[in-house]
């Protein structure tokens, strides 16, 4: 009777292997997503600082006269 070699209990050094190539996607796919999630919260910080500023641009080309207070 021929045994198949997909049947054999696997090595030690490939068990380390699969782990190791497991933890090294896993490191992969959450630097990715944290990346991912810093940059929108980046992008709606700023979008959101635009709607309401802090500071009010002034113009310093007008007269007096015009400027509203």
């Amino acid at each position: 009777m021929h045994r198949s070699p997909f049947l054999l209990p696997p090595l030690p050094g490939s068990i380390t292997h699969t782990d190791e190539t497991r933890k090294r996607k896993r490191l992969w796919r959450s630097s990715i997503i944290l990346s991912i999630a810093s940059c929108y919260l980046m992008w709606a910080v700023t979008f959101l600082a635009q709607l309401n500023p802090l500071i009010e641009p002034r113009r310093s080309d007008l007269r007096k006269e015009y400027i509203h207070h």
